[in-house]
């Protein structure tokens, strides 16, 4: 009786601090934001990759050279490569700052990403509160799971990356978009919608859409559950399809894609099919959805070779809240702007996983589902649950203080788990930057070695593949300009001084 006694004291004292916390002051929210923020800042400011590699040679061939020699035209900002490659007019008017005022330190473009993940932040926060009426609870705790989710270090990958953690300056336009949708719905008010789906259309390319595929999808979930506003979801439906003509019109006109030889459908499918009897079955599903919470390196360190084993069981979790999400969505209710909102995002995050296996799988094999930079696409699912959570706080009764209380323990978790995550990540990054060292070693024997490659020849350090009248040409250009490693300046802030030879 003592003990039973005792679990139910515990219980109620725990169920107690947790309608606290659910109530809590919005200064718990800012501080978690703050914390994590600079946590994320001083990361990236001391590990994030500052040598030009991988994808940035390309972008150095075929961008940076044209303006610096003034051959620059406003198609080369639309310009891709062939494959499943995308314009990308964001990132290529970020190099060109990067190239006017910073030495080509990429650094800059890893924190231009961490201020538009804020901005994110920031938007998801006024969703969050942007109802009609009473809440059953604050969001605080919903928004502060939010933060964590955007600036965790599960994957510290995203943020030592700049080309990966830059995508957030497309997340803000994606954010933006979502809120003036919003407003189109409520109350007929196209403006700001049409200004917000060219911008997309025009910078985001093939994310556009899927972001427009999403937000169609959306507006018929909205106009299955409230036919009053079915004309307004025809209209938004409308005027995102003319935005969508109007960008693929103007991309088309700006750059025009040489013909490629991509494979063919039949050996595609012929591969996916393959891939799926070989694990694809559960790992195209449970990977996305554990690796959002618990990517699997860090989960090695913690819990050794358990870590399939607990990915498994957050994947299934994750999937029973996606059921849950759904069957809420679905009902006949009135949708609020933070579950409008999740639902175009869940849907959004079901479209770029089906690319990633559409477009990778057949080619890397199932493993390629765990590359360090999708978790932050994987991410996106928990940011759809987490406002669905909110939109469904301001339409319920108190009565459901079960779900409450769950909801609560949940993102109570998934804030302490950072902890965790951070420091594993603070204390790895470190063999990191040594990498990013060796790279600017490599670069500095190439040039002085007539360009030929070092025998070992880092993988990231891809103009190695170049032809050698290519390679000799891009370091050459470097040299003169004094850009990235050639830069005193970037040495001295990079603390990569350049050493005589031998390297």
């Amino acid at each position: 009786m003592e003990l039973h006694a005792l679990r139910n004291a515990m219980l109620t004292r725990w169920k107690a601090s947790l309608d606290a916390l659910c109530n809590a002051s919005e200064a718990w929210g800012w501080l978690v934001l703050v914390v994590a923020c600079a946590n994320v800042t001083a990361f990236v400011v001391n590990y994030s990759n500052p040598v030009v590699s991988s994808d940035a040679w390309y972008f150095l061939d075929t961008f940076v050279r044209k303006a610096l020699d003034g051959t620059l035209t406003i198609g080369d900002y639309f310009a891709r490569r062939v494959g499943l490659d995308h314009a990308q007019p964001l990132r290529k008017l970020i190099l060109l700052g990067e190239l006017n005022y910073f030495h080509l330190d990429f650094r800059t473009e890893a924190m231009l990403g961490v201020a538009c993940a804020l901005l994110c932040l920031l938007m998801i926060r006024k969703v969050m509160r942007w109802v009609d009426g009473p809440a059953v609870a604050s969001p605080v705790l919903l928004w502060a799971a939010a933060i964590t989710v955007v600036f965790s270090l599960n994957s510290s990958g995203v943020w030592t990356w700049p080309l990966v953690c830059s995508a957030y300056t497309t997340y803000v336009l994606l954010f933006a978009f979502c809120m003036t949708l919003w407003r189109g719905l409520a109350n007929g008010t196209l403006g700001w919608l049409i200004l917000s789906a060219l911008i997309l259309d025009l910078a985001a390319d093939d994310t556009a859409m899927l972001a427009t595929a999403a937000a169609w999808l959306a507006l018929g979930v909205v106009a299955l559950r409230s036919p009053q506003v079915r004309p307004h979801a025809w209209k938004c439906a409308l005027v995102l399809l003319l935005c969508l003509v109007v960008g693929r019109i103007a991309l088309a006109m700006l750059y025009h894609v040489p013909d490629y030889a991509s494979m063919p459908l039949g050996a595609r499918v012929a591969k996916l099919a393959s891939a799926f009897v070989d694990g694809g079955w559960w790992q195209w599903w449970a990977i996305p959805l554990a690796s959002s919470v618990a990517y699997i390196l860090p989960l090695q360190s913690m819990v050794g070779d358990g870590a399939l084993a607990v990915q498994l069981v957050i994947g299934a979790l994750l999937a029973l809240a996606h059921l849950w999400f759904w069957w809420r969505a679905l009902r006949k209710s009135p949708i609020n702007a933070p579950m409008f909102v999740g639902v175009l995002l869940m849907l959004f995050f079901y479209a770029l996983l089906a690319g990633i296996i559409y477009g990778r799988i057949p080619t890397y094999g199932n493993g390629y589902l765990n590359q360090s930079r999708y978790v932050m696409f994987y991410g996106f699912n928990l940011i759809a649950l987490l406002l669905m959570c909110a939109g469904d706080m301001r339409t319920v009764q108190a009565s459901t203080r079960a779900k409450g209380f769950l909801v609560a323990s949940a993102c109570i978790a998934l804030v302490a788990l950072q902890l965790p995550y951070s420091a594993k990540a603070w204390r790895s990054a470190p063999y990191g930057s040594l990498y990013h060292q060796k790279m600017a070693r490599q670069i500095w024997y190439m040039a002085d070695h007539g360009t030929l490659p070092p025998e070992k020849c880092l993988p990231l350090l891809t103009v190695c593949g170049y032809s050698e009248q290519t390679r000799k040409d891009l370091i050459h250009m470097l040299q003169v300009h004094r850009l990235n490693v050639f830069s005193p300046e970037f040495q001295r802030a990079n603390r990569m001084m350049r050493k005589p030879p031998p390297y």
